[in-house]
């Protein structure tokens, strides 16, 4: 179990925020001590008589105050005593040189005296060693973190790259230090040894059991030193230091800490952008429900700003990544944004140029694979050329961009011969010959699209409920229905040879009388209903002879106004093949010439 509070301060300014460095303490301070140095630091800030040092950090009284209650904190103290310098003995006994070159700023004299230290005597790891050990891991860490953040705003000068190279040297040094410190077994041990010296000094109750608290925080420091150095690196992506950002993943790459340490690492780091991620992806898929028309435009802008994200989790995680996957899915979700769009307005072109956009950014198979079958599902609509919302759709007058609207509404509710009329009504002075050379987003042009979907829809609406009605048995049958028993007696003296008796009426069938059918019965009918059949079934070839006719008309002037519309070319042909079927005549005349707009005064769309 990780030592949380260590977890909570691990980022790029933990040093930054250090009460020792603050206050310019050793980690081994009391609190008369830190009283005394809050004092001294609160004078020296007003009156800027204090000598900077390399260390040294610009501290308010505010500053001072929170290095103060950091102190008090034992929870937090102990953090930043694990990031500070520590002596090479704890009885008091005998003053630490090292420790006392670092507070006068000395820096370089108490790294020669540690890098001496640090080799451990006779194979024996001592005191001494493990200050050295660690003090060098702590001077490496926050130098290196220093750098970093001064060089990205611009406080550090860089010299032909000189800067860069010491800095990945500065950051391999606290690697080589840190993992030594954690997987020795020698220095371990003495770790856990000098921890627990120091809460029993301490004698803070709330560390206790201080063995239990040693062992969480050894634990988590793998955790802790990763944590620190990721943030840094995501510190420079927000930025795009991208340069920066690709040398410090490869050092930590090769730091000798675990991949599983520095993946959760990574991924608790970058909590951040996954949940803007989430939050821009739920913000606009809520816009585009409320507003459809605006649906591609939320589709574009969450493409566009996650993508940055993604960019960055990418340059930071790697290309396989499970977190980067996740996200990536959870972006190429702003399909829904399209979708909203296409099924509103089937401006089917351009719901494909979004798909194709959304498409590279998916990671999972699952996404990849609804993502291809949306493509798939648009791209037949595309190329049916049926597309209302098409190109210049938006651009239309007000006027006529309101009677195609309204249009539009009836379209979605199957009434298209309503749309048709308003639709035509708008091309009351327009030349429909002419139509086909303009440009594609030219009104007339948009609004020939808009009248073939809608003639087609009317055609295909007329067809079937005429062929829907003509399928339905004669209105005999249900007079045969009405009177079962009547029809069983006729069908019964037929069979016998006894004589025909009609099986609605009774009466006797005559020579000009008839045989109905019915689900392969034979049924008598006389001459009076035999009349009536003829006559029923010829009115009901004749509704479906105009019918077909009236569809193949209004398809052969959709296919005109809108040659490139696919679906109306598949039903000029379902309904030749139909009247052929049915022999009912066709003027073949309709698909070469193109019939006279109806004259309704209106404003004219192409003027």
């Amino acid at each position: 179990m990780p030592w949380q509070a260590l977890v909570d301060e691990a980022d790029h300014e933990i040093f930054r925020r250090n009460g020792f460095r603050i206050l310019r303490l050793p980690s081994t301070a009391t609190t008369r001590e830190i009283c005394r140095a809050a004092q001294l630091r609160a004078f020296e800030a007003a009156n800027a008589s204090r000598k900077r040092w390399p260390l040294d950090l610009t501290a308010d009284n505010q500053a001072i105050d929170r290095a103060c209650h950091r102190l008090e904190d034992p929870f937090l103290r102990l953090v930043d005593e694990v990031f500070w310098f520590w002596p090479q003995n704890l009885d008091g006994e005998m003053k630490d040189k090292a420790t006392e070159l670092i507070l006068e700023g000395e820096i370089r004299k108490a790294f020669l005296l540690w890098t001496e230290w640090e080799k451990p005597r006779k194979g024996q790891v001592g005191p001494r060693t493990l200050a050295a050990v660690h003090n060098l891991g702590v001077l490496y860490l926050c130098m290196a973190c220093e750098w970093e953040l001064k060089l990205l705003a611009g406080e550090l000068q860089q010299v032909s790259g000189l800067v860069k190279d010491e800095l990945g040297e500065l950051w391999q040094e606290a690697f080589l230090r840190w993992v030594r410190l954690i997987e020795e077994k020698a220095l371990a041990a003495a770790l856990k040894n000098y921890l627990l010296t120091r809460l029993t000094q301490l004698g803070e109750r709330q560390l206790r059991p201080e063995t239990e608290t040693v062992t969480q925080l050894c634990q988590t420091l793998p955790l802790a030193i990763v944590l620190i150095t990721a943030n840094v690196a995501a510190h420079l992506a927000r930025r795009a230091h991208w340069e920066s950002v690709s040398k410090l993943r490869s050092l930590l790459d090769d730091s000798g800490f675990d991949k599983a340490v520095v993946q959760q690492a990574l991924h608790s780091v970058l909590r951040k952008e996954q949940t803007l991620i989430h939050e821009l992806c739920a913000t606009y898929e809520e816009r585009a429900s409320k507003s459809p028309s605006e649906g591609v435009k939320c589709a574009r802008l969450v493409v566009n700003e996650c993508g940055k994200i993604l960019r960055l989790l990418e340059r930071l995680l790697g290309a396989n990544d499970p977190l980067l996957s996740q996200c990536s899915d959870e972006v190429c979700l702003a399909l829904k944004c399209q979708v909203a769009y296409g099924n509103s307005y089937e401006d089917w072109e351009t719901s494909l140029r979004v798909l194709r956009e959304i498409r590279p950014l998916a990671k999972g198979a699952q996404t990849r694979q609804k993502i291809e079958l949306n493509i798939k599902t648009v791209e037949q609509n595309w190329r049916s050329g049926e597309c209302w919302a098409s190109p210049g759709y938006r651009e239309l007058p007000p006027p006529t961009f309101t009677e195609v609207e309204r249009a539009r509404e009836l379209y979605r509710q199957g009434k298209g011969g309503q749309a048709a009329e308003i639709l035509i009504n708008l091309f009351a002075r327009v030349d429909w010959t002419r139509v086909k050379d303009l440009p594609t987003n030219h009104p007339a042009r948009v609004i020939a699209r808009c009248l073939a979907a809608a003639l087609r829809a009317k055609a295909s609406t007329r067809l079937r409920e005429v062929l829907e009605a003509s399928s339905r048995p004669p209105s005999l049958l249900e007079a045969i229905k009405r009177n079962p028993s009547m029809a069983a007696l006729a069908m019964a003296l037929h069979e016998a040879g006894i004589g025909d008796r009609c099986a609605i009426c009774g009466l006797s069938v005559d020579s000009e009388g008839t045989v109905f059918l019915l689900d392969d019965l034979k049924l008598p009918l006389c001459k009076r209903h035999t009349k009536e059949l003829g006559q029923e079934l010829a009115s009901r070839k004749r509704i479906v002879t105009e019918a077909v006719q009236a569809a193949y008309a209004d398809l052969c002037l959709a296919r005109q106004v809108c040659p490139e519309n696919k679906l109306v070319r598949e039903a000029i042909d379902q309904v030749e093949e139909l009247a052929s079927e049915l022999e009912i005549t066709l003027d073949r005349r309709l698909k070469q010439r193109v019939q006279p707009a109806t004259q309704v005064t209106n404003t004219s769309v192409g003027s």
